[in-house]
């Protein structure tokens, strides 16, 4: 049985990078709509010591398309490594 060669539809790769681009671009959307503009000091302190435990960190991850984008990329990672071992099984059998 001979190596498992399939193309890929331009169209399908372009679909995924309109994906990704409209994701990343509705989450800056959302940031940039939820962000305080009108605060109340005009000076920026940074902070000297940066407390890792005081940030919640569920309340960032915890909506459903977050989930949903994540495994997303889950699920993209793994055909890639699938794609990877598989080119690397078959450079080993010739």
């Amino acid at each position: 049985m001979g190596p498992f060669k399939a193309t890929v539809n331009k169209r399908v790769i372009t679909g995924i990078v309109a994906f990704f681009i409209l994701t990343i671009a509705a989450m800056l959307l959302y940031v940039l709509s939820t962000v305080n503009w009108s605060t109340g000091g005009s000076e920026f302190k940074i902070p000297v010591e940066l407390d890792l435990k005081a940030v919640h960190w569920s309340n960032y991850f915890s909506g459903p398309v977050v989930k949903g984008f994540l495994f997303f990329d889950l699920v993209m990672g793994l055909f890639l490594l699938d794609n990877y071992l598989r080119r690397k099984i078959v450079a080993k059998g010739q």
